[in-house]
């Protein structure tokens, strides 16, 4: 409850300011990028003529959405609920006030007034139109995300970020700055009344409360919001990230915000030490960890990046050398990133732009900004995204990409009867990671549901059904998608495979193949293990009505068309749900002479039982690599009339005259093929090499 002699202090006793003392303090701020605009120690700053043209424009009354779009809103008695354009995030946009950082710059560079006549013109009329000082505390808002962005923060430049730049002006005089003064007064009264404690509505809101106490110390609840805005931020930072470095809400981009208040506030606690926050060099570690191997892997709300774009490395090491000192100017983490607690997998080659990516999203619900996408998987290879997750398409409800975008079906997994999952986490089950290959098992029990996925996350009635899915990765050769998902009779199962932007794109449903012929890395597809019963394939780009084969827009206007291949088959049907699908990346446009093989070669075996667990294809050299597989990481392979071994997973590389040259098992203490022990041991091990020289040696 906001005392009510405060509000009436707010607004009835001018506060006691210099000019010189903003400037100072904003001066003192400026090591973070919600102040740089207002460190006035350069007077001016060249724009380029395209930011001069855009400030003219946001003089003139029209401002933009997204940054892209025009939007004329007018200088007087403007519509702040945003009946101009219908997009649910139009009027939170307008009230955040983004464009007082183009009028500010164009002020800053040219010293013309008009920037300035523009810049209060906005100010005013939003101040004119939300303030009332009968209201419990003084003001009305949207919410107090929009609230937080719009004053400024750590992060956001806001009104408060840009008003030192307009000191100079005679539009900002006395009288008008102790206007705004009240105004932020009683926006910051208003946060405090309604606080969030989750996400980054919380973090955005605590960050805007300690940078605006910062600021303007001599308002009359500076010194309540500075304690308010500690006591909340120590606790919503320490929630906002899990112990394995992800974000709670499982979201990459949205990590990269909370992580960068992370780092300003460890930096701004050497020149303010009553922060004290508990930021430890390790938490930024791990959460910028989780970020470069996220960058372009948009798992659930994050922006689909070019491959060609690698940020996140420069500005962690940037971030990380201020904070802890110039030997953490090169620093790296480490390729395999493994987030446990969150539920995701990101494997890279190396940190180089053509490295080799598998990323496997077991994780939980995270919220609202979510995706029914448990057991998808992105895989990037030489730098080119193969098969992609869409990240977000769009956030206005009542857009289809939006519904679609965060579906099961727009994703790289399986669903049952174009249903989507729920809210269920998938599990981790096993993982190996290793030199020659990786092997990632996840399931997911929570069944497949009517209902919309928007923001909501409800559902209604639906299905039970269990999906085990292991990726087997060669690495810098291809990936192998395994899949069970039984079913039931009458059930379709559905098995998506979201394409990156690959060109031409080519299907063949009749041999359950497809490639793309691009200029540079392309894409051969397989299906190795082949479901029982009728198997339909079907490929759709850009496709509007039902919307199929959409990513997002890159922070484009638009989404963007791309292929998505679809397998269907029957449920119920014994060993129905078995597949295995060949991921084959190639160079040029001629795709590789690939022959899929008869289990009943590989195996010799006409069980049907084992039959299902056995798969291979003959390699363009000529030679031939199996895969055998037991579904599960606590099953073994068995016995079969060539075949006699306790692995969960074994993997054969053959030359050109049929001699194993390689093996990898996986929980496996014994290899016999032909009736020769080829590998034995007293254990089982989680993985294993084997070269000719190491058969028949017992470890």
């Amino acid at each position: 409850m906001v005392p009510k002699e405060l509000i009436e202090k707010i607004y009835d006793i001018p506060v006691s300011f210099t000019r010189e003392g903003i400037i100072s303090n904003a001066k003192k701020l400026s090591c973070v990028p919600g102040n740089r605009l207002s460190d006035i120690a350069v007077s001016k700053v060249p724009l380029d003529a395209n930011q001069i043209k855009r400030a003219d424009i946001i003089a003139g009354g029209t401002v933009y959405f997204y940054g892209t779009e025009e939007v004329e809103v007018g200088l007087k008695d403007i519509d702040w609920e945003g009946g101009h354009r219908k997009h649910q995030e139009w009027p939170t946009q307008l009230n955040r006030f983004s464009y007082l950082h183009d009028l500010a710059a164009a002020y800053r560079s040219t010293g013309d007034e008009k920037y300035a006549k523009a810049a209060r013109s906005y100010m005013e009329d939003w101040i004119d139109s939300h303030g009332d000082r009968n209201l419990p505390t003084g003001v009305r808002v949207r919410n107090v995300l929009c609230t937080s962005i719009r004053l400024g923060s750590s992060m956001m430049e806001g009104w408060g970020g840009c008003l030192p730049l307009f000191l100079k002006s005679p539009h900002f005089d006395d009288a008008f700055l102790q206007k705004i003064f009240i105004s932020i007064s009683a926006q910051a009264e208003r946060m405090i009344a309604d606080p969030v404690f989750c996400g980054n509505w919380g973090i955005s809101e605590f960050d805007s409360l300690i940078i605006t106490a910062l600021r303007f110390p001599f308002l009359h609840n500076a010194q309540r919001m500075l304690e308010i805005g500690i006591r909340w931020m120590r606790k919503g930072l320490r929630a906002q990230f899990y112990s394995d470095g992800a974000h709670i809400e499982g979201c990459p981009s949205y990590a990269e915000w909370m992580t960068a208040v992370l780092c300003h506030y460890a930096l701004l606690e050497k020149s303010f030490p009553q922060l004290r926050l508990g930021i430890t060099r390790k938490r930024i570690e791990q959460a910028w960890e989780y970020i470069l191997h996220g960058e372009h892997v948009p798992f659930n709300d994050s922006w689909s990046r070019s491959t060609d774009e690698y940020k996140a490395l420069p500005k962690a090491q940037k971030w990380l050398s201020a904070i802890y000192g110039d030997e953490l100017s090169n620093w790296l983490p480490p390729t395999n990133g493994i987030f446990p607690v969150m539920g995701q997998v990101m494997l890279r080659s190396s940190w180089e732009k053509n490295a080799e990516v598998l990323a496997f999203d077991l994780s939980h619900h995270g919220g609202s900004h979510t995706h029914r996408s448990r057991l998808s998987f992105t895989y990037q290879h030489q730098g080119t995204l193969l098969v992609a997750d869409p990240g977000i398409t769009s956030y206005e409800s009542s857009d289809p990409m939006h519904v679609y975008g965060r579906s099961t079906l727009s994703h790289s997994t399986l669903n049952v009867d174009n249903l989507d999952q729920g809210t269920a986490r998938a599990e981790f089950e096993d993982a190996v990671y290793g030199d020659r290959v990786n092997i990632l098992y996840g399931s997911y029990m929570g069944g497949y549901w009517e209902g919309v996925p928007d923001w909501s996350c409800q559902i209604d009635t639906g299905v039970y059904a269990k999906h085990s899915r292991t990726l087997f990765q060669l690495k810098n050769e291809y990936v192998i998608v395994l899949d069970a998902l039984a079913g039931k009779e009458g059930q379709t199962i559905n098995n998506v495979f979201q394409l990156g932007d690959l060109k031409n794109w080519s299907s063949d449903s009749a041999a359950l193949s497809g490639h793309s012929a691009g200029d540079d890395v392309n894409l051969a597809m397989h299906m190795l293990l082949a479901p029982e019963g009728e198997i339909r394939m079907n490929t759709a780009c850009g496709e509007k009505n039902p919307p199929r084969g959409w990513l997002g827009p890159n922070y484009a206007s638009a989404c963007r068309p791309a292929p998505r291949v679809e397998f269907s088959y029957p449920g119920g049907m014994p060993n129905s749900g078995l597949s295995g699908v060949l991921l084959y990346p190639f160079s040029g446009t001629t795709k590789p002479d690939i022959t899929i093989c008869d289990s009943k070669e590989i195996t010799g075996e006409t069980d049907a039982a084992f039959k299902a667990s056995a798969m291979g294809f003959s390699r363009p050299d000529g030679g031939r690599d199996e895969l055998y597989w037991a579904y599960n990481p606590i099953a073994t392979i068995g016995v079969c009339e060539r075949l006699n071994t306790d692995a969960a997973l074994l993997w054969i590389r053959r030359n050109t005259a049929g001699v194993i040259e390689e093996m990898y098992g996986h929980d496996v203490s014994y290899v016999e093929y032909d009736g020769k022990l080829e590998w034995v041991s007293d254990t089982a091990v989680k993985g294993m090499l084997l070269g000719l020289t190491h058969q028949n040696n017992k470890l």
